[in-house]
């Protein structure tokens, strides 16, 4: 298996990042980060932290585009999806890795598992305007996502051609298997970064999913002419 961790600039949360992965009861066999144009040190971070790390290079300036080219640069046909400021609980690829050991691991799969967020703790309350954090949720995060390659890039649009996480989600076809972890097994940090999407209410979330799913189904149309 190969956990993919899109990065730019992420120098703040990574190490905490990586030392979860790095520390799973059932380690992944080979860690990918993707490069996105940082500036900051973070690759030479990286690298102190989890010494086997694998760096690649890009300059995407878009976070799906990065996973999209982690996928495809894989060594592994499963893929773990960890954003740089996200962090696992010590049995998240253990457990998931149990709950798909029946399926293919060369076909279509998905699997989940809930999630607890968290106001990252350099944050004063007058820093941290969002909502109130999420907890024992189900919510189809990225970070909490367990996948195969074929999934990634049979999809449509796929996951490097999506213009959002949101979409590609969308655009997957009913019939993918979809395996659900009923045990909260990542934390999702919320800190100014991704303050704008923690402060939207429910209507604006599910506005966003309808656009998403018109996007993908006429992404879909226009692959058929």
């Amino acid at each position: 298996m190969t956990v993919v961790v899109p990065m730019h600039n992420s120098v703040a949360y990574l190490a905490e990042t990586l030392e979860a992965i790095g520390a799973q009861t059932r380690p992944a066999s080979e860690v990918l980060v993707v490069d996105d144009r940082s500036t900051d040190g973070s690759a030479d971070l990286a690298r102190r932290v989890l010494p086997r790390v694998r760096i690649e290079r890009a300059d995407f300036g878009h976070p799906e585009r990065s996973r999209g080219y982690g996928v495809q640069s894989a060594s592994h046909e499963l893929i773990a999806f960890c954003d740089a400021d996200d962090v696992w609980l010590p049995h998240k690829l253990e457990r998931q890795l149990d709950a798909v050991a029946d399926f293919d691991p060369a076909g279509p799969l998905l699997c989940w598992t809930k999630l607890d967020e968290f106001v990252s703790p350099e944050l004063s309350p007058d820093e941290y305007q969002g909502r109130e954090p999420f907890l024992d949720h189900a919510a189809r995060l990225v970070s909490s996502l367990l996948t195969t390659r074929s999934t990634c890039t049979t999809s449509s649009p796929t996951l490097q051609e999506s213009g959002s996480w949101v979409e590609w989600v969308s655009g997957l076809a009913p019939d993918v298997p979809s395996v659900a972890v009923d045990e909260v097994l990542m934390r999702r940090r919320l800190h100014l970064t991704n303050h704008s999407a923690v402060t939207r209410s429910s209507d604006q979330i599910e506005a966003w999913l309808r656009a998403a799913r018109q996007a993908a189904a006429q992404h879909r149309e226009d692959g058929k002419q």
